[in-house]
């Protein structure tokens, strides 16, 4: 449900008005998720950076944020005037849904590096950084740099008490990611003989039957 304005006494300066333009744009692309831009705009104009986070995570569930580059042109003309007032780790959550939106391998690498400059006080923040980083390599097959990012990911958070559950999870993820991937990459490489062969290859022969003549 919406939240009303008058009751939090906000006030809507000229450039709030401008920063949240975007929102105007996706309710009208989206109609159905009119409660939660309202909600939004008044978390915004209310200074209220957690709640906010906290609505952007949800709105950003909807897998109409899915289609073209919505959760760019969001980042871009929104979250990005406030992101450092964010929880750094709802940021991060955030990112996993924007970088498959950016073009190329390249342009997602260098979004998440900027990012790692903005959290670098938020250990948790900057491994899930370096995750979504993983998760862009391995789509481009560089398995070897993936497998450095999970070990030295996965050292950084045998060493926190208290883990996010989302940072758990993206660490499982990436690992079971890598393990298939490494998996089909083992088998082109022994079928494809014009190839290198990276990996070595054990054939184990389970019965060899010889007969006299």
């Amino acid at each position: 449900t919406g939240i009303n304005a008058e009751y939090m006494g906000i006030v809507s300066s000229s450039s709030s008005m401008e920063t949240i333009h975007i929102l105007d744009t996706q309710e009208a692309q989206m109609p159905h998720l009119s409660a939660h831009i309202q909600n939004m705009k008044l978390f915004y104009q209310g200074k209220l950076w957690h709640q906010l986070s906290e609505t952007l995570l949800q709105y950003s569930k909807d897998p109409a944020l899915r289609q073209d580059s919505r959760m760019v042109e969001l980042y871009n003309d929104f979250v990005k005037e406030f992101q450092d007032r964010m929880d750094q780790v709802v940021l991060l959550r955030l990112v996993a849904k924007i970088t498959p939106q950016l073009p190329n391998l390249k342009s997602r690498l260098e979004f998440v590096d900027k990012l790692k400059e903005l959290v670098l006080r938020q250990e948790q923040a900057l491994i899930l950084a370096e995750l979504r980083k993983g998760f862009h390599l391995l789509e481009e097959r560089d398995i070897e740099a993936c497998n450095l990012i999970l070990q030295e990911s996965s050292k950084k958070v045998d060493r926190i008490r208290e883990v996010d559950p989302f940072l758990y999870s993206q660490l499982y993820k990436l690992q079971a990611n890598y393990h298939h991937a490494r998996k089909e990459y083992q088998a082109v490489s022994y079928t494809h003989l014009t190839l290198p062969t990276i990996y070595s290859v054990q054939i184990s022969v389970v019965a060899v039957s010889l007969k006299k003549k």
